[in-house]
């Protein structure tokens, strides 16, 4: 899949729309980069469009590994056991569970759907499915609910997906959870992430579009 294209005067006038309606929003892109959307940000960016706009949260129905693009959905292999308010306890509870592997790092994850193939690097451009989630069990932004996979440079993104997507495989679904200082830290991002918050996102790997 290759980046969107979109003229500066049709940026504009999106943008123009988003001041219109007095607030933020953020791409999955940008979710991901930690960038806040504003009318400035979209100029200068309007020569390339990665991502739907838009968050939210819901979604259902069967999936698996082999689906690509639009038709995938969002149906969990595993549930998430159980959110939480507390952070510190959930990142305690969840990393004494048997599938939950935890790094180095203090990264957490699990697979959700197996796959052999090829991983990426943190230079990789890569095109996923995710949703991303607080610790309390709210969606912040979904993919899969825009019904469009997104498409950015991993070491572009926050340090836990750069280490986390490059342990998966092409075709498989992993479920991260994310410490604050693996993800936006004291700053948080803008008006959506607060901050020294720890974040949990399900992602799929779709391709590697370079390595």
């Amino acid at each position: 899949m290759t980046p969107k294209r979109y003229s500066v005067s049709s940026f504009r006038a999106y943008a123009s729309g988003l001041d219109a309606i007095g607030r933020e929003k953020c791409t999955g892109y940008q979710f991901a980069r930690g960038i806040c959307v504003n009318y400035n940000y979209l100029l200068l960016t309007a020569a390339v469009m990665v991502s739907g706009c838009g968050g939210g949260s819901g979604g259902g129905g069967a999936d698996s590994g082999a689906e690509s693009g639009s038709a995938i959905t969002m149906t969990e292999p595993a549930p998430f056991p159980a959110f939480s308010d507390d952070q510190a306890t959930l990142l305690t509870q969840n990393a004494a569970r048997e599938s939950v592997i935890v790094t180095d790092s203090g990264l957490q994850y699990e697979v959700l759907i197996a796959a052999d193939g090829p991983k990426p690097s943190a230079e990789s451009h890569v095109t996923v499915h995710y949703r991303g989630t607080f610790t309390n069990g709210t969606d912040f932004d979904s993919s899969f609910d825009r019904g469009e996979p997104s498409v950015f440079k991993l070491n572009d993104t926050i340090q836990g997906w750069i280490e986390g997507l490059q342990l998966m495989s092409v075709g498989s679904r992993y479920r991260f959870v994310v410490p604050s200082d693996l993800a936006y830290g004291a700053m948080g991002a803008g008006d959506v992430i607060g901050p020294d918050q720890a974040l949990i996102f399900v992602v799929q790997l779709m391709e590697i579009n370079s390595i």
